[in-house]
This record gives structure tokens, C-alpha cells and sequence, in this order.
């Protein structure tokens, strides 16, 4: 009886399963038991990491103005551009990292922040422009040291010696309609607002246009570009991962452009063919969709509904109930990504544990810069807390599920693998969601101060 129930879910799960996701080694743990953080972490000790941390994120940024989430260790424009092309998920990152600093310039106002957003809005401008196709965008964009250096790269036409990565996916259109999302609604600055409004019109009545099917710059549809509202051959089945991400940039777009007919009767169509109803359908009982890596994608989407007014609050409302159905699904993997999405998403109900797992996260991730050799690595039905997981660029995405014991080693290795970046975005949502605030009293943020960030020559 057991087999003949888990066969079809085992079918639904091909079916809905994201991009690039093999079912065998996905699923994660479900819920587990709360985390709390220990005695004596306070969010003080938060605020001074993540003043040394972003003090030194200049240095991580491409000349294109792109994070480069990991390169040689102590390179320069040149190499940073070059790195680009090696980094698929250059437009994720950057996207959820340009939202992070508008996040920081909303609750700072530090000239610093301000600076980074111009910086990082040229670097989600110049996916845009390098494809030569309107609407269409990139998956990075750098100048390789020779020419075709980089994977999957073509030579752009409107960008002389950039090349670019075309073969665009719904993870990277999460990551950039975040970043465009925030900068339209966070940055106050009239050129950032009127280039937010307009990059984001560009992508969300493009991939309206095209079906609601992501596309590369000659038009063609990608491996992992295909958005709907419900479960292919199972029409009455809601697949509410897939329409979180096609709707957020029409959501965004409309928010961003208000007296926009076109981008007004686009969404309109869409929300009666029942695209906000699907949003609550996160297909959570099914375990395989549930890991680490597609529940950011989903969430990032869903966060920029939920913090969206259209359409009376209605598909708001629905994105709410899918970022609740996910924090079910999630509760204690140690992923302080998500809890500050959660939290920035207006979830309530379950703050308290929430805002501890947020915690216990933000204090419990290693340095990564801190040299440390593997003694051994197993799998567990079990989350591994954030400090066993192995080494990422963006320890959001980790398979939770795999642990690592690590011992002191001697020497560091030649690649930067941890910018901080991941850590920043969470801390910074946390704050804009209101998280280590007042910064008066016991344990709390000292005076909020501006932060002294050299800025490198290649990106002045």
C-alpha cells in the first residue's frame, strides 16, 4: 500500500521538480526541532561583522559591476572580469545582492550603500545591454584574457570584448527581479528609480510576450526557462514554485510603473488565469522539491509579492500563504537566507522561533577565510548545522542534509570561496524587516556609523 502512494508522488516530483535538480540527491529533511541562539552571542557582535564584512565587498566586484561570489585570491579588474564568465549565477547573485544594499541604504543611509547600488544597478543594466535583444537578459558578462574564455560564452555585438552566457534560468530571474524590485522601491535617488522602472518593464513584458517562457537572445527557449501556474499534464495540479517566479516580475513591474497600461493589463490577465491562486500550492508534501536550493528561488520570488500592493493585496495574500507552507517545510535548517526573506515577507505567526533560527544562524557561520581540512563527510535524514555544512560562495543553497566534520589546517586555498555576501544579504533583510533594532539597549546595535570601505581603482 506504502509503494502503490508513493509511486505517483515520486511521478509528480519529475514533473515539478526546478531547474537543474536530480531527484535522488535533492530532498531534504522536512521540518525539524527550533533553533535558539546561545547565551551570550548578542546582536551587537551581529553589526560589527557585518561592518568588517562589508567593508571589504568593493573588492569582490567586477569592473562590469557584477559580484563575483568566487576568484583567484587577490585579483584585480582584469581578473574579476574574467572570473565572471566562469560564474553561472553571476545575475542571481548579483541581483540579491544589489537588494541586500538597498535593504542596507533603507535602514543606514550610508553614503557607502548609496554607492554600491549605482555601482551594482550598472552591473544588472549590463546583463540587459550585452545580449542586444530587448527584454532579454544574461546570465553574466565579463572580458575573458582569450577570446571564448569563460562557459557557454558568446561574443556580445553592443558590448565590444564583453562576452556573455545566454542560457538564462528562473533562478536568475528571481535573483534579478529582486535586485530591480528593491532598488525601485528602497533607493529615493530619481535615475536609479526611472532605471528600475524601465529595465524591469523591459524583462516582465518581454517574458510576458514570450509566452512566460524564458528565452535567449535570439529568441529561443531555455532548458529552464518554462514558468506556469500548474503542473504540466496535471492541469488541475497548482505548481506554485513555478508561478512565483513568472508573476514576481509582472508584480514588479507594475509596482515599479504605476500608470502603466500594458504592464497593468498583462497582470490583470494573468491573475484571472488563476496565477496568484496558485501560489499557496508549494507541493511541500512532496519531499524531493523541498531542499535547500529551490526553496531560496521560490522564496526570493515570493518575498517581492508579498511586499507588493497590487491588485488590492490579493496576489500579496496568496504569497504569504506560500512562504508560510515553505517555513513549515523548513523550520530549523540553520538557513538565515530564508528566515530574513520570511521575515522581510511579513510572516508573524511564527516570529519567535523564526527570528531565533535567524540568529543562531547569523552567529553560528564559520569563516571561511579561517583554513580547516576535511576529516570526514556523511549524509544524514538529519539538518546539519550551519558549521558542519561544506564551504559555498552561498551557504543558502547547501544541501542540508550534508555533514562535515573539519579540522585546523595550515594554509588557505588559492580561491576566495566565501565573499560574505550570502551573510550580508541576510543580515541586511533582517534589518529592513526590522530585526536589531532600536540600537539602543542590552545587547543590541551600538550608534549606527558609516562605514570606511576603500573602493578599488577599477571601480571608480
Amino acid at each position: 500500500m506504502r509503494a502503490a502512494f508513493l509511486l505517483p508522488l515520486a511521478l509528480l516530483s519529475l514533473l515539478v521538480l526546478p531547474a537543474g535538480t536530480a531527484l535522488a540527491r535533492s530532498g531534504g529533511p522536512g521540518p525539524q526541532k527550533p533553533i535558539w541562539p546561545p547565551k551570550g552571542k548578542t546582536d551587537r557582535m551581529l553589526y560589527e561583522k557585518a561592518c568588517t564584512l562589508q567593508a571589504q565587498m568593493w573588492q569582490h566586484l567586477s569592473p562590469e559591476g557584477l559580484l563575483i561570489v568566487a576568484h583567484p585570491r587577490g585579483a584585480d579588474g582584469p581578473a574579476l572580469s574574467r572570473a565572471a564568465l566562469f560564474r553561472s549565477d553571476a545575475c542571481m547573485w548579483t541581483g540579491c545582492y544589489a537588494a541586500a544594499q538597498a535593504c542596507r541604504w533603507q535602514v543606514t543611509r550610508d553614503p557607502d550603500a548609496l554607492a554600491q547600488v549605482r555601482f551594482l544597478a550598472k552591473g544588472l543594466r549590463a546583463l540587459h545591454a550585452v545580449t542586444g535583444s530587448h527584454g532579454h537578459f544574461a546570465r553574466n558578462v565579463g572580458r575573458p584574457t582569450t577570446p571564448g574564455e569563460g562557459e557557454k560564452v558568446l561574443a556580445s555585438r553592443t558590448m565590444p570584448g564583453h562576452w556573455f552566457r545566454t542560457d538564462v534560468s528562473r533562478d536568475q530571474l528571481a535573483g534579478l527581479t529582486l535586485g530591480w524590485f528593491f532598488i525601485g522601491t528602497f533607493m529615493e535617488d530619481p535615475e536609479l528609480k526611472r532605471l528600475a522602472a524601465s529595465e524591469m518593464r523591459a524583462i516582465a513584458m518581454t517574458l510576458y510576450n514570450d509566452k512566460m517562457w524564458l528565452r535567449d537572445h535570439l529568441g529561443n527557449q531555455t532548458e529552464y526557462g518554462e514558468l506556469r501556474k500548474d503542473v504540466k499534464f496535471m492541469p488541475f495540479r497548482k505548481n506554485g514554485a513555478f508561478a512565483a517566479i513568472g508573476l514576481a516580475p509582472l508584480i514588479a513591474a507594475a509596482d515599479l510603473n504605476p500608470t502603466d497600461v500594458a504592464v497593468a493589463r498583462a497582470l490583470r490577465r494573468l491573475d484571472k488565469a488563476g496565477w496568484d491562486e496558485a501560489l499557496p500550492g508549494q507541493n511541500t508534501e512532496l519531499p524531493a522539491l523541498v531542499n535547500s536550493s529551490n526553496v531560496q528561488m521560490i522564496t526570493i520570488a515570493l518575498l517581492v509579492i508579498a511586499r507588493s500592493n497590487q491588485r488590492g493585496g490579493r496576489p500579496a495574500h496568496y504569497a504569504k500563504k506560500g512562504l508560510l507552507a515553505l517555513r513549515r517545510a523548513t523550520v530549523g535548517w540553520w538557513n538565515a537566507g530564508l528566515c530574513a526573506m520570511q521575515l522581510l515577507g511579513g510572516m508573524h505567526g511564527d516570529k519567535g522561533p523564526l527570528r531565533g533560527e535567524f540568529r543562531a544562524t547569523l552567529h553560528g557561520l564559520p569563516d571561511r577565510e579561517q583554513p580547516r581540512r576535511l576529516v570526514r563527510a556523511w549524509k544524514a535524514r538529519k539538518a546539519a548545522p550551519i558549521w558542519m555544512r561544506q564551504p559555498s560562495s552561498w551557504y543558502w543553497t547547501n544541501d542540508v542534509t550534508h555533514h562535515h566534520e573539519w579540522a585546523p589546517a595550515t594554509e588557505l586555498g588559492p580561491t576566495v570561496v566565501w565573499t560574505g555576501a550570502d551573510w550580508l544579504f541576510a543580515y541586511w533583510l533582517g534589518r529592513a524587516a526590522g530585526e536589531f533594532t532600536p540600537i539602543v539597549g542590552q545587547g543590541v546595535n551600538p550608534s549606527a556609523h558609516h562605514i570606511v570601505a576603500p573602493r578599488p581603482a577599477w571601480t571608480r
